[in-house]
C-alpha cells in the first residue's frame, strides 16, 4: 500500500484515536506496570501509524469506531476488515479450489523459490547484554525480555497463527499465501503445505502431526510431514471460523477457538468433542453472549489452567483443566493492564501469560493471577520491531516466537536469559 506523508499520516492517527477513545496507544515502551503514560508518535515517526484512511480495506485495519464493541473490525484474521475476511490473497488473485495440502520441500515448486534460502538474523547464536526486568505490582518481577533475531523469507507474506513441535518445529499460518510454513528450530525452512484455502489457527500434536483451522472451509484437519491429510476433526455443528488451536499436552485435548460461532472447545486424539469452555450466565455479555469474539488461547505448561483472549470483551478467561471458568481479567483501554485489540496468547515456564495486543504492537505480560507485570515488544516496521502482532508461543529452547503480521516476519526473543541456541538445521521430516 502507498505510503502516505508523514504529516497526513500523524493527522489521521489523531483521528482514529479519537474514534477510539484510547488514552495512548502511540509507539509503545517498555514500562513498569505503574507506568501511565504511552510515547505518543512524532511527526518525524518513520513507521506509519495503523490508523489511515484505507484501514477498513486493507490488513492496516486497527482503527475503527465500532471495532471494539463488534466483531466487524478486527486486526489480522479475526482483525484485518471483517471477521470473515482475512487480506485478499496475493494482489487480488481468486483463492484456489478446496483441496488436499500438498507439501513443497524447499526448492521442489512454485511454492518456496530455489534460490531464496529462509532469513535468519546473525544474533539468534550471538550472546546479548540483560536487559534491567520490569517491577510489576506488589513487588512482583516481569521477565526479561530482550530481542535476539526474526526469522523471514521471500514467500512467507502474512505470517498470522503459529506453534511449536516438541521437537522445536515451528509453523506459522500465511493467509494471503494459502500456505503453512514449517521451519526448522534454527528458522531455516523445511516445507511449505500448500492449496489451504484460508490457514488461521495452528497446533502441533504429541505425534508431530500438524492440525490446521481452515476458514474458508470451516474446518480443523491435520497433516502429516508428507502432506497427507491424516483425518478431519468432528464437530457436533459444523466450524464458523476456527482461528486458533492449542494443543494441552497434560490432558492430552486438541483446543479449538471457533471466534465465527463464538465457542471454544476440547476434542480428544481421535478428533471427537470432550467439552466445551463454559462461562456462566453472570459473567456473560449483556446480551446474553458467553463469548463476544474468541481469538487466542494456550494452555500452562504446568497443566490445569487455559488462557483464552476475547478480542471484543478486551480481556482473558481462566479455565481449570474439567472447563470451568476461574477467573477473568483485563479491560479496554491503553493503561497497564488494559487491552485494545488482545489476539493470541502465550504462557512461559514460570506460568505467566502473555498477551498480543495487535493494535498497540507489543505484549503485555501478566502474572498468572491475572496482575499487570510489564510489556514486551516495540510497535513499528523496523527489524527489531513488531507491527500487527497476532499470535506468540514458547518453542522448546524458552524463545518467545511472537508473528508480525504487517512485516512478514517471526521475531524471536529471549526470556529470561535461559533461552538455549537451538541445533543446526533438521532434515525435512
Amino acid at each position: 500500500m502507498t505510503r502516505h506523508t508523514r504529516a497526513s499520516t500523524w493527522i489521521r492517527a489523531q483521528v482514529g484515536w479519537l474514534l477510539l477513545a484510547v488514552s495512548a496507544c502511540g509507539t509503545p515502551s517498555a514500562g513498569t506496570a505503574g507506568d501511565t503514560t504511552q510515547a505518543q508518535p512524532e511527526v518525524g515517526d518513520t513507521a506509519t501509524t495503523v490508523a489511515t484512511d484505507d484501514a477498513v480495506a486493507t490488513d492496516d485495519a486497527v482503527a475503527t469506531d465500532d471495532a471494539v464493541a463488534t466483531d466487524d473490525a478486527v486486526a489480522t484474521d479475526d482483525a484485518v476488515a471483517t471477521d470473515d475476511a482475512v487480506p485478499d490473497p496475493g494482489d487480488g488473485e481468486a483463492a484456489p479450489d478446496a483441496g488436499p495440502a500438498d507439501v513443497v520441500a524447499q526448492g521442489d515448486g512454485d511454492a518456496v523459490d530455489p534460490d531464496a534460502d529462509a532469513t535468519v538474523d546473525t544474533t539468534l547464536t550471538q550472546e546479548l547484554p540483560v536487559v534491567t526486568p520490569w517491577t510489576g505490582v506488589d513487588g512482583l518481577t516481569a521477565p526479561v525480555v530482550t530481542w535476539i533475531g526474526a526469522i523471514t523469507h521471500p514467500d512467507m507474506e502474512t505470517p498470522h497463527r503459529i506453534a511449536t513441535s516438541a521437537s522445536g518445529r515451528i509453523a506459522v499460518t500465511d493467509p494471503r499465501r494459502h500456505a503453512v510454513h514449517v521451519f526448522a528450530p534454527a528458522g531455516a525452512l523445511q516445507h511449505d503445505l500448500i492449496g489451504i484455502d484460508e490457514p488461521l489457527g495452528c497446533a502441533f500434536g504429541p505425534d508431530g502431526a500438524l492440525f490446521v483451522g481452515d476458514g474458508a472451509t470451516g474446518t480443523v484437519r491435520s497433516y502429516g510431514g508428507d502432506g497427507v491429510m491424516l483425518g478431519e476433526l468432528e464437530p457436533d455443528a459444523p466450524f464458523v471460523r476456527p482461528g486458533e488451536l492449542a494443543w494441552d499436552a497434560n490432558a492430552a485435548l486438541l483446543l479449538v477457538v471457533d471466534s465465527g460461532s463464538r465457542a471454544v472447545s476440547a476434542y480428544d486424539t481421535a478428533g471427537l468433542w470432550v467439552l466445551d469452555l463454559v462461562i456462566p450466565n453472570d459473567a456473560a455479555s449483556p446480551d446474553g453472549q458467553a463469548w463476544l469474539f474468541p481469538t487466542g488461547v494456550a494452555c500452562a505448561p504446568s497443566g490445569g489452567r487455559t488462557y483464552v483472549v476475547d478480542h471484543d470483551r478486551a480481556s482473558v478467561r481462566v479455565f481449570d483443566s474439567a472447563g470451568a471458568l476461574l477467573a477473568t481479567f483485563g479491560s479496554y483501554g491503553g493503561e497497564p493492564g488494559q487491552l485494545t485489540r488482545p489476539q493470541g496468547v502465550a504462557v512461559d515456564p514460570a506460568g505467566r501469560v502473555y498477551v498480543v495486543d495487535a493494535f498497540q504492537g507489543r505484549l503485555q505480560v501478566f502474572s498468572a493471577t491475572g496482575e499487570a507485570l510489564g510489556y514486551a515488544g516495540d510497535f513499528g516496521d523496523g527489524p527489531e520491531q513488531l507491527w500487527l502482532p497476532s499470535d506468540a508461543t514458547f518453542d522448546p529452547y524458552n524463545r518467545l516466537l511472537v508473528t508480525s503480521y504487517r512485516t512478514g516476519a517471526i521475531l524471536v526473543y529471549a526470556v529470561d536469559g535461559q533461552s538455549a541456541t537451538p541445533p543446526a538445521p533438521e532434515a525435512t521430516p
